[in-house]
């Protein structure tokens, strides 16, 4: 049994996930899928399909409500403020009234202060570690149930969400099913939360909480998934005196499918005289093109690349802390050369890639993970322009197989990076297509088949296992 929250609707990289272990775990698996209902997934105009798990024999999908304490609470707030909106003008203008005495007016003013931070609590708690942990005692009943009707041997889940390990364990717990789990990024120890979880009180809480939920997790599962060696490695050492076998690395990897669609495969649909980077995805926290559009910008005021031949595009969601990148590129006057394009759904993001010359990897500070957008990229046979940390994963997987890769703090290697491969996109096609093999998605979820097989200590899985 499958328990997530990342499933179509949804369109998330973690939906991607769960759609190949759906799409190629071998029929011996009855698979039991436990989410939520389409209501409840955002970006409901950019749903996105089963790719292909419809047709799979074996495959179950059991859809709940969730209580959403923080939307009940939110909209109880609202009401309360729409009947005390008389009140606080009556307030307001008897402190009006009362020339020189600001006392009413500052009993009001602390007491929505107070009311405000206590809110802001409230909130932080009700969505730890995640806003979909309102879902918690719904899934867990529920899994509980279908665990004793369908005879459920093993328990899986992704993530992010955190909350769905939450669920998990406590499955383990009252169960006593064999339970997996699968980290796709760093959790306790993210780097792109270190800044934050420092900052306050409440954020050190968390950051305790986090810690000891990891944690437990790690104690009870029978195996530990992870999409990097490095991250394998990385969990390993902090947990080292657990056995080390449970810990296991099983990458994402391209959809072979795709590459029997003469739509994408060997396509170049460029704009006429123009080489377009496409970036796919969203941008969020380190995740930041800033540099990259710093050395766009020293490129074309060199004249070392010219405006009317090269394109870059990022398409995706650009999250509030990033909102001054946009801005950014306007004020360098780079309107020509650097379009911003709102969220996609995931089949036109694969159309994008197929438009595109060169294909964008962002991932600095996070030397442990690997972008699952990678694999898609794999699919087109187009050469990768690889922004990140120099050792890390992306570094280990791109550069000179997949294409170049360059440090995110190093403008001048970034702008030898763009200008190699703005004079030849071509360059490294025989490369990526000779390479790529080796991340095959069926080939992938064998070994995640032969870890699930493991959890049982054993080499061999009989018929009806779920």
């Amino acid at each position: 049994m499958i328990v997530t929250t990342n499933f179509p609707p949804a369109t998330s990289i973690g939906t991607q996930r769960i759609l190949k272990i759906c799409k190629y775990l071998s029929d011996d698996w009855d698979i039991h899928i436990l989410t939520l209902k389409e209501k409840y997934f955002p970006y409901t105009s950019l749903k996105g399909g089963l790719d292909g798990c419809e047709r799979k024999s074996g495959l179950k999908i059991w859809r709940t409500s969730k209580f959403d304490l923080y939307s009940f609470l939110i909209g109880m707030k609202k009401r309360f403020a729409e009947k005390g909106g008389a009140r606080d003008n009556a307030v307001k203008k008897e402190a009006a009234q009362k020339d020189g005495d600001v006392s009413i007016r500052a009993r009001s003013f602390s007491f929505k202060k107070t009311v405000g931070r206590l809110g802001a609590l409230a909130t932080d708690f009700l969505e730890f570690p995640d806003p979909d942990i309102s879902w918690t005692p719904i899934s867990v009943l529920k899994g509980i149930i279908l665990s004793a009707k369908y005879d459920i041997d093993l328990v899986f889940a992704s993530a992010p969400r955190h909350s769905n390990l939450v669920t998990v364990l406590l499955l383990k717990k009252l169960t006593g099913k064999k339970l997996v789990v699968d980290f796709r990024d760093p959790w306790a120890r993210s780097p792109w939360l270190e800044e934050q979880r420092s900052s306050t009180a409440i954020e050190r809480l968390k950051h305790k909480l986090v810690q000891i939920m990891e944690r437990k997790v790690v104690e009870h599962a029978d195996r530990v998934v992870f999409t990097t060696e490095s991250l394998r490695n990385e969990f390993a050492k902090h947990y080292s005196h657990m056995p080390q076998n449970k810990f296991e690395a099983c990458y994402n990897g391209y959809d072979p499918e795709r590459l029997r669609d003469s739509v994408y495969e060997g396509k170049y649909r460029v704009q006429p005289g123009k080489v377009v980077f496409s970036h796919i995805g969203s941008l969020y926290k380190k995740r930041s093109p800033e540099n990259l559009i710093l050395a766009i910008d020293e490129l074309l005021r060199q004249g070392k690349i010219d405006r009317r031949r090269v394109l870059f595009r990022f398409i995706g969601n650009v999250g509030r802390d990033l909102g001054h990148v946009e801005k950014m590129a306007s004020e360098l006057r780079l309107d020509d050369v650097v379009e911003f394009i709102p969220r996609v759904t995931y089949a036109e993001s694969l159309e994008y890639m197929a438009e595109s010359d060169v294909l964008i990897v962002l991932q600095p500070g996070a030397k442990l993970m690997l972008p699952a957008k990678v694999f898609d990229y794999l699919c087109f046979g187009k050469p990768m322009l690889a922004v990140g940390e120099k050792g890390g994963e992306v570094d280990k997987v791109v550069d000179g197989k997949f294409g170049v890769f360059v440090d995110n703090e190093n403008l001048i290697e970034i702008g030898n990076g763009i200008m190699k491969l703005a004079s030849n996109p071509y360059m490294y096609v025989d490369s990526i297509v000779g390479n790529r093999t080796m991340y095959d998605v069926t080939k992938s979820i064998g070994r995640f088949e032969n870890i699930l097989n493991s959890a049982f200590d054993r080499k061999t899985q009989g018929k009806g296992r779920q």
